[in-house]
């Protein structure tokens, strides 16, 4: 069986299927939050919303200052590792981008 060499694309809607995968979403900023070191990006396609988290110290220099860039209704595609988050019970957050 051929191992994939990047992270599998998904839907929002069957994020929940993906808890403690990396996967790659696709799609367009709907909202976003800066605190310092992080930055709060609500991710949109065609089937949902999601949360994505970037951590400063995780992600290269030019990562984090892209995201500080985005506006409303950027395309982008953002790749992380998906995590379960109990204040959004069936709504997993993508805890990492890059």
């Amino acid at each position: 069986m051929k191992e994939e060499k990047w992270p599998k694309h998904v839907y929002i809607e069957k994020i929940a299927d993906y808890v403690g995968k990396e996967v790659t979403i696709k799609g367009w900023l709907y909202a976003k939050t800066g605190k310092g070191k992080l930055q709060f990006l609500q991710v949109r396609d065609g089937t949902g919303i999601i949360q994505c988290i970037v951590f400063k110290k995780e992600v290269s220099l030019e990562a984090f200052d892209a995201a500080q860039r985005l506006t409303q209704e950027s395309s982008l595609v953002v790749t992380g590792r998906v995590r379960a988050d109990e204040r959004a019970p069936g709504v997993p957050a993508a805890s990492r981008s890059t």
